[in-house]
């Protein structure tokens, strides 16, 4: 997240072997790091060294980097709909994987939003209801998407509207 420098794979594969013996996600260790290893070539390494994250609510931090949004599938949708609206992109995500390499550190260094389902310890972390994924979004993205969501949702919840679908 552009605070610890990058780990070791020696030191990386103790972190997995530690998580594997909470929970059983892969196969074994050469599967976990396997998966690590690709998607970690989608992440590139911040540039810039912090000092900390500051992880709070968005009422309470003037400025974020990173905005994260809990919701559900219909709400995503519309979500990344108000943002690909004007980006005329859309949003990446990863299954199986989440956490902070991919909601924080992803978000953080490429500016793009970024959406997943995430794994068994972030959901179970962060407290995630069983119907929730996780947005992430750097503050300009989000506040673009934002000031077209009103549009943007009101053709969603109209769409067909007097077709026979």
């Amino acid at each position: 997240t552009g605070v610890l420098k990058p780990m070791t794979e020696k030191a990386h594969r103790k972190v997995v072997e530690m998580h594997l013996e909470m929970t059983k996600d892969y196969a074994d260790i050469d599967t976990a790091m396997k998966i690590r290893k690709e998607v970690l070539k989608d992440i590139p390494v911040p540039k810039q060294r912090n000092k900390a994250v500051q992880l709070g609510l968005l009422k309470d931090i003037e400025y974020p980097d990173i905005v994260l949004l809990f919701c559900n599938a219909k709400a995503a949708d519309v979500l990344s709909r108000a943002y690909t609206y004007r980006a005329g992109e859309p949003i990446r995500g990863f299954g199986s994987i989440g956490g902070c390499n991919v909601t924080i550190q992803y978000p953080f260094t490429v500016n793009k939003p970024f959406f997943t389902y995430s794994d068994v310890a972030w959901r179970k972390f962060t407290r995630m209801a069983d119907d929730e994924l996780t947005m992430s979004f750097p503050l300009n993205c989000l506040a673009q998407a934002v000031e077209d969501l009103p549009l943007v949702a009101d053709h969603y919840e109209h769409y067909a509207e007097g077709m026979d679908v």
